[in-house]
């Protein structure tokens, strides 16, 4: 299971993802502290508080599962479908290592596939892709 800062970062900005999370006893989350100031309806100044954000780690199979419903089991011509998308999405070559896990390979075509979107190293956030006619 990936654990690594990317992946994680890469769940905690896929939005539509974390909607969908039921909460299983088996599912893995990692709960971020960080201080927020916030500024109550009752209060004049700003107040800084403790915030926990619980982030849910989708496994593999739970996110292969999102795009074919009770079946873990790919056979050979669907994963050359998804490869070849992913190469058409990413612009990237068979063997390039942009992502470092299987985890974080089938998180990327989740939101590719639901929501045209890929995931941007530099900006640190799933962007929309645009195609070639500018749509």
């Amino acid at each position: 299971m990936d654990l690594s800062k990317r992946y994680i970062l890469m769940c905690k900005k896929a939005k539509e993802i974390q909607k969908r999370c039921k909460y299983k006893s088996d599912d893995l989350f990692v709960i971020q502290k960080f201080r927020q100031k916030i500024k109550y309806h009752f209060e004049i100044d700003w107040v800084e508080e403790l915030v926990s954000e619980i982030i849910w780690l989708p496994r593999q199979d739970q996110l292969q599962e999102m795009l074919k419903p009770n079946n873990y089991f790919w056979n050979t011509m669907a994963m050359e479908n998804v490869l070849k998308e992913m190469r058409e999405a990413y612009g990237i070559l068979l063997e390039s290592p942009y992502f470092d896990s299987g985890e974080q390979f089938w998180l990327a075509y989740v939101m590719w596939k639901k929501y045209k979107k890929i995931w941007s190293d530099s900006d640190k956030q799933w962007i929309i892709k645009k195609n070639k006619n500018g749509g």
